[in-house]
Order: structure tokens, then sequence, then C-alpha cells
């Protein structure tokens, strides 16, 4: 399975708030609710109480606001949360500690965009990352053990606000489709999503497999371009 956005965004890191998948609109995560002002240019969410890192450091407004910060940082690499997170908030503020306050640049929902896209990490664990540590989670598994371009393996993080279905996940990067079909082939495999559209095909067509169709809003992309670039300046 594919580890960055499967692994890392939706079992090691949890949003504040993501889409719903089917009418796209905001789904509570760690935050349970939010409010905006009459403008609408503030935006404040409440999180749930008694959630944590997978340290057990508390998940409270000020880990918001340092997460805001560090993700805005002039010396962080730029992505797509970063872009989103510039564009529409100009700081945040925690008045208390279930609590957080966005001052938004452009007022209204499209501060959505950003929360959906922005796996929530401890921005007090960067330098154990570039340090080649092993990730401070707030989703739903803990990771005990990780080989970059191999695999690793995660526990149940059983404090999760939502209880892990599974006890742990055991996973493996394999370098391309035909080796991850073959894998898939041999039961060493229990599930993937990156398979080439004919193997998806065969096996759908065997017995022991089954082939499953997203349904709804599954998949989100955004992009930018730079229309006064050579290449591009000309329609």
């Amino acid at each position: 399975q594919n580890p960055k956005s499967t692994v890392n965004r939706y079992m090691v890191y949890d949003n504040l708030f993501r889409y719903d998948t089917v009418d796209l609109k905001p789904t509570p995560r760690l935050a349970e609710s939010y409010k905006f002002n009459g403008d609408p240019t503030e935006l404040t969410i409440q999180l749930r109480q008694g959630i944590t890192f997978h340290n057990g450091q508390p998940i409270d407004g000020n880990a918001v606001v340092a997460g805001f910060n560090s993700l805005t940082a002039k010396d962080t690499p730029t992505s797509q949360v970063q872009g989103l997170a510039k564009a529409y908030v100009d700081h945040v503020t925690a008045p208390d500690a279930t609590h957080a306050t966005f001052f938004l640049k452009r007022p209204g929902m499209l501060i959505f965009d950003m929360f959906h896209n922005w796996p929530f990490a401890d921005a007090k664990d960067i330098p154990n990352l570039k340090n080649g540590g092993l990730p401070n989670g707030s989703g739903p598994f803990k990771v005990t053990a990780a080989t970059p371009k191999s695999g690793g393996n995660m526990e149940a993080f059983t404090t999760f606000w939502k209880a892990p279905l599974l006890d742990g996940v055991d996973y493996k990067v394999y370098p391309d489709a035909s080796s991850l079909a073959i894998a898939v082939q041999s039961g060493a495999v229990d599930f993937t999503s990156d398979l080439t559209i004919d193997d998806a095909i065969r096996f759908g067509k065997q017995s022991g497999f089954k082939v499953q169709n997203d349904k709804g809003f599954s998949f989100d992309e955004c992009f930018g371009m730079n229309v006064k670039a050579d290449t591009l300046s000309d329609p």
C-alpha cells in the first residue's frame, strides 16, 4: 500500500476536520465542532476533550497554534496544505485549552479545504523526525518500527477518540506494481489500492479476491500553474 497517503495521512495522523466523502460537508475529527463569527472572518473550533498525541502530550489549543505556525514557517518546505494555510488564514490563537480561533484572510467555508488536507502533527516532534525518529502522531495507530523504503509496524492507539477496529497494522513498500501484484497473488498482501488496472481486472475474475470500487468523493487534487513562465505563457 502507498505509505505516504494511506499510512501517514489516515493511520498515523488525523485531521481536525475532514470532508464527508459524499456531500463534502465538514466532518469533525480531532475537533468536535466549529463556529463562525458574523462576517464570517473568524472561525473558532472546539477540540475533543482528553485527546493526546501518541506520546501522551495533549492535543489542545496551544498545539493547534504551534502546528499552524510550524506549517506556515519560512523554512518549512512548500506543500499543498501550506499553500492553503497561507492563502486562507492570517493567524491562529488559543483562547483556552479546548479552543482555537482562526482569523481568516478569505471569509467562510474555504478554510475546510485546509483542514481536509492537513494531517495534524506535533510541531515539537519535527527535529525528531528530521533525525530519523518515529513519528509522534495524532491518528488511530502508533508507529512502533519503521524502515525507509521497506515498511513498518503499527499498533492500535487505544486512547484514540474513535476505537480502532484492528489491533495493529504491518505495512510493506513494494518497488513497483508488478512485484506488488505477485505479493497479492501469493497472499503476502491483504489489501492494496495500487494495482494496475489490468491486474485489478485479472484478480476480479479469480476466486479468493474482491475488487471494491470507490463510491462518492474518493480523491482530491489541487495544482497551480505559473502562466507567466515560457512554457505556459502561450495558451
